[in-house]
């Protein structure tokens, strides 16, 4: 019997970030499989399915439509092993390509450590974000929100001493621009100020039992903390006769 829809798919492993491409065909689109891939499955075993969300990518009008576009996607969100959970570079367990030992999973996981993405292939990925779907844009995000502490703490472990893609690097003003507009209007919801307000709470508070000068001495030294301290003064006096 013949299923309804024919799509291929994005997996995406929220506490690392690592991604599976699949193709799937089915009478509900919005049903829960994830992946069969072996490291796909080794995955949703370690981390728990709770923290997978999958993605439609693309919808088809067949099956082979569907398995032949694997490839394509694959490529472009750069998902084999050791960065991805995809096996094979066509996708699909066709003809077998997904059985592999976890002996062959590991000779290709380390046959493809290192390897970085293109600037076209960074760029087809650009695009394809700018043209995904609020709906898509919301699940993404809604995922990311409801992750557990658990999940939270886990995933903040496996970056914990990680150097940060961004040392040593600066944002450019058309990047800050964006930004700025992206949250201009926004507000913190209650539930988010609770949180701040609790965690900076008594000795939690880097500022906990110091002065503001005391700040100065450690960042600019005695001698110049003396100096803005007294103009410092001098303002306040200044703006209280006004």
């Amino acid at each position: 019997m013949s299923k309804k829809y024919h799509i291929v798919y994005l997996t995406i492993n929220k506490l690392n970030g690592k991604c599976y491409i699949g193709s799937h065909s089915t009478n509900n689109i919005n049903d829960k499989y994830i992946g069969s891939g072996v490291a796909i499955k080794e995955a949703i075993s370690k981390y728990s399915k709770n923290n997978f969300i999958r993605i439609t990518l693309k919808k088809y009008d067949n099956y082979i439509a569907s398995r032949n576009d694997e490839k394509y996607y694959i490529d472009l969100f750069n998902t084999l092993v050791p960065k991805g959970y995809n096996i094979s570079p066509l996708g699909g367990t066709r003809n077998g390509i997904e059985s592999h030992s976890k002996e062959s999973i590991e000779k290709i996981r380390k046959k493809n450590k290192g390897l970085k993405r293109s600037e076209k292939t960074k760029n087809k990925i650009r695009q394809l974000k700018l043209n995904m779907s609020d709906e898509t844009k919301q699940k993404i995000g809604k995922s990311s929100r409801n992750r557990s502490d658990e999940s939270n703490y886990r995933c903040g472990s496996s970056n914990r001493g990680k150097i940060t893609w961004m040392k040593g690097k600066n944002h450019s003003e058309e990047s800050k621009e964006k930004n700025r507009q992206k949250h201009l209007g926004k507000k913190q919801s209650e539930k988010t100020k609770k949180k701040i307000s609790s965690a900076l709470k008594g000795e939690n508070n880097p500022m906990y039992g110091r002065t503001i000068y005391d700040v100065w001495i450690e960042k600019y030294g005695k001698e110049t903390a003396d100096i803005k301290y007294i103009n410092w003064k001098n303002k306040l006096k200044n703006k209280s006769k006004k």
